[in-house]
């Protein structure tokens, strides 16, 4: 059976432009690995489109296709329902021995802890959610909830990300649920993987991010967040989250255009530098720089070697 390469890097990179040359070159289908892009009706705030060339996007029931290449794990659920890493670990480990059976998967994406999941580095609980913990919890900023994290579970306290209040929420939710009990079924990966890292210099992945908010900002992520918040989405987790929360700020008058595209940027280059910091502790990721000329034929090369290794 083929090894599955897993394309892993910052927003920004370029990870799915290449996954879908690659696609086309080997035969493949993409698996989107990313937290946000899995809800319905965000599609510009999520990235769910290239923007670093023209790509043609359609949007079928249970997949996408981009320039003719099916993706998979856009839209799986609505902005206000649950979906935790181990509802996505579920559904990945499925869609991936899915694909195989017919083509190459190609999974990608920006979400480390998700890779994780279904990649077999993490165990997780399967603990559903507690709203009268989530109500107590709420209030506390991401230094109190990391201190009552680290009392918890000090090992979950070191691998996770300290800024995130969502995943320090749900961590205490798991970490205190008495009867919480590892996952034996789910294998812990379907089949052999290889990374692939997409790198460059900081300036050029922020320079890079902020033309991405300079295209979207008019281009329709105004109009698709207007129209979430007249479909009752405004206060769902995700509207609360990067982009959208400072987006809606403005649209209610508490920033100024060009204060919120400047603090979407901001927000963004601090979600870049977590994800580098997230990835670069992994040591089995071959790293490709985006700026080199003949980049694309390095990973192109890479993947041939080792896809039957």
């Amino acid at each position: 059976m083929k090894k599955i390469p897993v394309i892993v890097g910052p927003t920004s990179s370029g990870k799915t432009s290449l996954a879908i040359k690659l696609a086309r070159r080997f035969s493949g289908q993409l698996i989107s690995a990313d937290s946000r892009q899995v809800f319905k009706k965000m599609n510009i705030g999520t990235g769910k489109v290239p923007v670093d060339g023209v790509v043609e996007a359609r949007n079928f029931i249970n997949y996408w296709t981009l320039d003719d290449v099916v993706v998979y794990g856009y839209d799986l659920v609505e902005p206000d329902e649950f979906f935790s890493a181990y509802d996505y670990r579920v559904w990945a480990q499925k869609k991936l021995k899915e694909v195989s059976e017919r083509h190459l998967p190609i999974l990608v994406g920006g979400t480390g802890f998700y890779l994780d999941a279904v990649l077999g580095q993490r165990s997780l609980a399967h603990v559903p959610p507690d709203p009268s913990l989530r109500e107590e919890l709420e209030p506390l900023d991401v230094m109190k909830l990391g201190e009552r994290l680290k009392w918890l579970s000090l090992e979950t306290y070191k691998k996770i990300d300290k800024s995130n209040k969502r995943r320090l929420i749900r961590a205490i939710e798991v970490a205190v649920n008495s009867q919480k009990q590892e996952d034996t079924n789910i294998e812990s990966s379907l089949q052999e993987h290889f990374y692939i890292g997409l790198t460059g210099s900081r300036e050029q992945i922020y320079s890079r991010a902020d033309s991405w908010v300079e295209s979207v900002w008019d281009g329709g992520l105004l109009d698709e967040t207007k129209n979430l918040i007249s479909l009752g989405c405004g206060e769902s987790r995700p509207m609360n989250g990067l982009i959208y929360k400072t987006v809606r700020e403005f649209l209610s008058g508490g920033l100024v255009e060009e204060k919120a595209k400047q603090q979407v940027k901001y927000d963004l280059h601090s979600y870049i530098r977590r994800q580098q910091t997230w990835f670069s502790r992994n040591k089995e990721i071959a790293w490709f720089d985006i700026s080199e000329p003949d980049f694309f034929q390095k990973v192109s090369n890479h993947v041939e070697s080792k896809v039957d290794g």
